[in-house]
């Protein structure tokens, strides 16, 4: 017994001595296994018989001087020496964890999981085939332990952005399974982000429980998530998952998941709303998906819900079926149905058929039809009104190594509407295929008519074809006819053709794009003037980016035929070239035998911004002989004119603005009409408009002719000197005729349309009196004698009046005057015998002063003379009574005072305005 005791008490004491060296060995090994080489670092500050504290650093293998992949401040290991000896470890807790996450080629990666050890050949051939249980995966562990706690932060590092993430996460009861199941808790938070997971496991029978909170608010996400989502998004929900999985090389014998969400998210024209919920249940070999209550409102009156979406999959023979149920306000509910199924060839159970379905690598056939009667489609979408008869989607694509798809839509007849916009087509088909690299996107339209308001444009024989291959693309658009029509214009095409062939745009750059658009026998009538353009042809080349060379890019437009009514107006011809600056345009045209020539251009600025030019020249040249005049001015049907033309002008659009000018010059211009006994000759007119589009010209804008007869009225040399502020009003800045031997002359006025009635006053310098007596019908008169003074006109719409006007003699100045009244002024005398003593006074009659009045009234001119003065012949005439009498006896006159009044018709004066006014409007 003594022995016994004694050899046990040995035992111990060497047991105690050999203790802290087996526990530190063993703890070194423990630490050693967790990485591939020894490629973590672990620094130990002490190791003791029931813990070990220690820090760990994980270094970028590509860049050791960089950033470490991962870092642990404060790591211990709790355990009892006995059981750590058989590998048991009470506790692992890591404290100030630091570890990265990327995001780099579409994929996370974890840097730091690359120094993990994995499990050699020789370790995995123990591990047996057949059912494998969550206790089989838990007793093959190297190492158990009991409870597992983290905490730290994961550094997000997103294309340029990188984000700091806190989170802390436990694992409790790894090893008393049958008292107790194992407990998982999660908590993370980004921003205004966050989420937390508590889950529980029994792996004795493998029933399981999780429950998870998540919150998401878009505007705290990092930037490059942040721009993938709408302006305003938050999303708040709880997952709930249970059921029961012990085979983990099979489906989980029991599933179902629960997920009511609280969504909000949209911009200032749509927002996604409600409380949507998605479950997950499994029966037997049948799995089905759920996705009830999602709200879409469109400009807040237009909303869309999708009140329920079923997808059932039979895992046994891979068959898919469902329905979705649309609920729109205003509009019967919509009930699609979902049929089709996946195959995995190379499955040979229920779970590697889900598996491979899961993964991407099986081939998945869907089709989606309506269930209706009439087989109409209601959507109210994007604020449009969208009807269709007998919808059918089809799609299919194929996993893995052989990747393909194919997406096939038909229709017999859809309408869009949404106000005043209409689109309508008949017999839609199309198709998109994918396969590996390449794809293709073929479809035909039967008939397309787009409507806005009084605007329609239909086309029929629709073809669409493209493909690609990487990031090559090929297309071609063909139609059979084209029209546009609206209230007054009508434009046809019998068939146009657009090719296009590029690179799409890729994470190095964007893309390039090459194509020409072809014309040809087009037609465009403008119904308000019957004006025709016939034979039109264009074939447009367009690129981007500008090509290096203007090899192989001309284009050209033409109208080959411009008309109006049968009267042939003229032709126009642009060519355009392709280069490095830009497309470059220039051509000629005529029109009513004007002849101009064009230039253009349209270049690419260093920011990336448009800027257009172009520029209208039009040389020196005779006003063509086959004006149209007599349809332009019906009165003036005896019009003949002469002249010279000369102009130009041009434009230039940059950053949404156009901005240009324009002259114009019209010399030797000569006018006459027999029927308004008119004539002008050695017209000149100079315009100059230098801020286009602003209808506007610069100051004193000149108008002149050397001589200008109006029935009677004839005048010598004149200018006029203006200026146009807007299309509503004009400043005449001055005027100056020659007439009567004299001058006329105005003030600066303003003129506008809008106003009724403008006051104008001319100023007459040093008149001959006679030559005004013969103009205004007085009769034929000579002699000598100037007057000056103001001549007030008030112009209204339809008439013109003469308001005070006063002509006078200048004091001391004396004259002579011989008149022969015309049969107008003797009429009007008629058996005056004051008028016939004045009427034969003038006809030889030197006066000392003399004036003229000028009024009107409503048909007449009324002339008031006014003289003092002698006759230089005697008179048969006779004072008598205060007045005089005729005489058989001729008598002197020493002083005479003369008044002589007449009243001249207006209407040839007011003829001559209307007529004006008609050439003016």
């Amino acid at each position: 017994m003594l022995g016994a005791l004694t050899v046990l008490s040995l035992f111990l004491w060497l047991l105690c001595l050999s203790l802290p060296l087996l526990v530190g060995r063993q703890v070194q090994r423990i630490l050693d296994d967790a990485s591939t080489k020894g490629s973590w670092q672990f620094s130990i500050s002490r190791i003791g018989l029931f813990s070990t504290d220690f820090r760990l650093l994980v270094p970028d293998s590509d860049d050791p001087d960089g950033d470490p992949w991962l870092e642990v401040a404060s790591g211990q290991l709790s355990y009892r020496p006995l059981a750590l000896l058989r590998g048991k470890v009470g506790a692992v807790r890591l404290d100030g964890i630091q570890v990265e996450l990327r995001w780099q080629e579409g994929g996370w990666i974890l840097p730091a999981a690359r120094s993990l050890r994995r499990q050699s050949a020789a370790e995995t051939t123990a591990v047996p085939t057949g059912p494998r249980t969550w206790l089989d995966c838990l007793q093959a562990l190297p190492v158990r332990m009991d409870e597992v706690s983290l905490s730290g932060v994961l550094s997000l590092h997103l294309e340029n952005e990188s984000s700091v993430m806190p989170f802390r996460l436990q694992l409790q009861n790894l090893t008393d399974w049958n008292a107790h199941d194992i407990q998982l808790y999660a908590r993370t938070v980004l921003g205004g982000n966050s989420a937390r997971l508590r889950a529980a496991l029994r792996p004795s029978d493998g029933r399981f429980t999780l429950a998870a909170d998540i919150a998401l608010q878009g505007d705290s996400l990092p930037r490059p998530w942040r721009r993938q989502l709408p302006a305003q998004t938050a999303v708040q929900g709880h997952l709930t998952l249970n059921g029961q999985w012990n085979d983990l090389t099979s489906l989980p014998e029991q599933l179902n998941l629960a997920l009511p969400l609280q969504i909000a998210a949209g911009s200032a024209d749509w927002e996604l709303t409600g409380q949507p919920s998605l479950s997950l249940r499994r029966a037997g070999d049948r799995v089905t998906l759920q996705v009830q209550n999602l709200h879409w409102r469109w400009q807040q009156q237009q909303s869309v819900q999708l009140d329920k979406v079923e997808i059932e999959a039979d895992l046994t023979d891979g068959g898919l079926s469902g329905g979705i149920l649309l609920v729109q306000e205003n509009q019967p509910a919509q009930q699609l149905r979902l049929s089709g199924g996946w195959t995995a060839p190379a499955a040979t159970n229920a779970v590697e058929r889900l598996l491979a379905l899961l993964r991407g690598t099986a081939k998945v056939e869907l089709q989606v039809q309506l269930e209706a009667d009439n087989g109409e489609l209601k959507l109210n979408l994007l604020g449009y009104e969208l009807t269709g008869q007998k919808p059918e989607l089809r799609l299919s694509w194929t996993g893995g190594d052989a990747a393909a798809a194919e997406a096939a839509v038909q229709l017999n007849e859809f309408t869009l509407r949404r106000q005043q916009d209409c689109l309508i087509g008949r017999q839609l088909a199309a198709g998109v295929q994918f396969s590996g690299r390449e794809w293709s996107l073929q479809g035909t339209l039967a008939g397309l008519t787009v409507g806005h308001g009084d605007w329609q444009a239909e086309s029929s024989g629709i073809m669409l074809a493209t493909q690609g291959k990487a990031a090559d693309l090929q297309g071609r658009l063909n139609a059979a006819a084209v029209s546009v029509a609206g209230p007054e214009l009508e434009l046809q095409f019998p068939g146009c053709d657009l090719t296009l062939t590029g690179t799409l745009p890729d994470n190095r750059g964007g893309g390039h794009y090459s194509g020409r658009l072809a014309l040809k026998d087009g037609r465009m009538q403008e119904r308000r003037t019957n004006l025709t353009v016939e034979e039109i042809s264009a074939e447009l080349p367009f690129f981007w980016p500008l090509p290096d060379s203007s090899a192989g890019a001309n284009g050209y437009l033409q109208l080959a035929r411009i008309s109006r009514g049968k009267d042939a107006l003229g032709h126009l011809r642009l060519d355009c070239t392709w280069g490095p600056d830009g497309l470059q345009t220039q051509g000629a045209a005529v029109l009513l035998g004007v002849q101009a020539a064009l230039t253009g251009a349209l270049r690419v600025q260093t920011d990336g911004t448009l800027r257009a030019e172009t520029a209208l020249q039009l040389p020196r040249q005779a006003l063509p002989n086959n004006l149209p005049v007599r349809e332009w001015l019906p009165a003036w049907h005896d019009l003949e004119l002469a002249a010279e033309l000369e102009g130009a002008a041009h434009f230039r659009w940059e950053s949404g603005r156009l901005a240009g000018g324009a002259s114009l010059e019209v010399t030797d211009l000569s006018a006459s009409s027999a029927a308004h006994k008119l004539s002008l000759r050695g017209g000149r007119l100079a315009l100059e408009f230098p801020h286009l589009p602003e209808i506007a010209t610069a100051g004193s804008q000149r108008l002149s002719c050397q001589e200008l007869n109006l029935g009677r009225l004839q005048f010598g040399s004149g200018m006029v000197l203006f200026r146009i502020d807007n299309p509503r009003l004009a400043y005449l800045e001055s005027l100056r005729l020659d007439w009567c031997d004299g001058t006329i002359r105005t003030s600066s006025i303003k003129i506008s349309p809008d106003s009724d009635r403008l006051l104008l006053t001319l100023y007459g310098d040093r008149l001959r009196l006679p030559a005004i007596l013969g103009q205004f019908g007085f009769g034929s008169a000579d002699g000598e004698g100037r007057i000056s003074g103001s001549l007030p006109l008030l112009l209204s719409r339809d008439n013109i009046r003469f308001r005070d006007g006063f002509l006078y003699s200048t004091p001391g100045e004396t004259g002579q005057i011989n008149l022969q009244p015309s049969d107008l002024v003797r009429s009007t005398a008629g058996s005056s015998e004051q008028m016939q003593l004045a009427l034969e006074a003038l006809q030889d009659f030197s006066y000392n002063w003399v004036r003229l009045a000028l009024n009107t009234d409503a048909e007449s001119l009324q002339l008031s003379l006014q003289l003092d003065g002698k006759p230089n012949q005697r008179l048969y005439f006779r004072p008598q009574g205060g007045g005089f009498v005729k005489s058989e006896v001729a008598n002197d006159f020493q002083g005479l005072a003369l008044n002589l009044n007449i009243k001249v018709p207006l209407q040839e004066f007011l003829r001559y305005y209307g007529n004006w006014q008609k050439l003016t409007n």
